[in-house]
């Protein structure tokens, strides 16, 4: 059939189940399985979990900072005057060449 072979997608994924097949008679989607004496289990995190889950983003934050402010010190200052000089003498190059190009 159009499904491939076994009623199968073809993209490779199995099938979902029937309507009512594979699933808790009653459950809700998104609530947590009733546990013991039907009490339903609450999903904590420890402190590591929540340390391990903050550092990467606060990682990030840092070096941004960093950049930014390290881009902001270099704006201008005594390096400006070595930049300007270092950008004139490749454009006087450039110029230079061209003009033995044209000649």
């Amino acid at each position: 059939g159009p499904g491939g072979a076994g009623g199968a997608p073809p993209c490779g994924l199995a099938p979902l189940p029937a309507r009512g097949e594979g699933r808790r008679p009653g459950a809700v989607p998104g609530q947590p399985r009733a546990g013991k004496g039907g009490r339903k289990r609450v999903v904590t995190l420890s402190g590591m979990d929540y340390v391990s889950a903050i550092v990467p983003p606060l990682v990030m934050a840092i070096f941004f900072i960093g950049l930014v402010v390290t881009i902001i010190k270099n704006q201008g200052g005594a390096n400006k005057a070595k930049e300007d000089a270092a950008v004139d003498a490749a454009f006087a190059r450039a110029e230079a060449a061209e003009q033995r190009t044209a000649e």
